[in-house]
């Protein structure tokens, strides 16, 4: 977890917030990254600080100067690092991901540690093109290539995600790639003179 001082304490009721405690490293979720859906570049600077430190988006917008710009370079800071750790991650399709943060399932105490990869794509994997915003994209995506529920995907920390979502872009990738065998031509047959 990461902190900064603020300058100007912000004022919340009856006390004043001295610090932001931003969330980081595998303590970042998939819903984290939903700042990317939002227009302009300051906007979505809030909505991740207000994210990553659960801090409401109006009391973002109060932070001053100095504060500002102090929480809005961790929370990139954040993010950044998250995205580099699974840059340079080789991407096989079609197998299993180990989750560096297991997903608890409800109250049971069962957890999620692994996500399955199914090698082939289905039809119904393609409806998650149809959910607008990337990231819900990219979400529904993963849900269905590992026949979990989004409600579970959209838990899974940060890096598993970028990590998830790099898996899955490759199968689309794989399955695109693939070249069909041309259908067979029954013109020629079709012609009553030659049968």
């Amino acid at each position: 977890m990461r902190e900064i001082q603020l300058t100007h304490p912000l004022p919340d009721g009856a006390k004043s917030i001295e610090s932001l405690k931003f969330r980081d490293g595998d303590e970042v979720v998939a819903t984290d990254f939903m700042y990317q859906e939002i227009d302009g570049f300051e906007a979505r600077s809030q909505a991740l600080i207000a994210s990553l430190t659960g801090l409401p988006e109006a009391s973002v917008r109060k932070l001053r100067g100095k504060d500002y710009f102090a929480a809005q370079n961790a929370a990139l800071a954040i993010i950044g690092e998250i995205m580099l750790e699974n840059d340079n991650t080789p991407v096989e399709p079609a197998q299993t991901l180990t989750l560096k943060v297991p997903v608890p399932i409800g109250s049971s105490g069962r957890t999620i540690s692994e996500l399955k990869f199914r090698a082939h794509t289905l039809a119904e994997d393609y409806l998650g093109l149809d959910v607008d915003g990337g990231i819900a994209r990219a979400i529904a995506m993963i849900a269905s290539f590992t026949s979990n529920d989004v409600s579970i995907i959209r838990r899974i920390s940060g890096s598993d995600f970028l990590a998830a979502n790099k898996k899955t872009t490759a199968i689309i990738e794989a399955d695109s790639a693939f070249d069909a065998p041309p259908e067979n031509d029954d013109t020629e047959d079709a012609d009553p003179k030659k049968q």
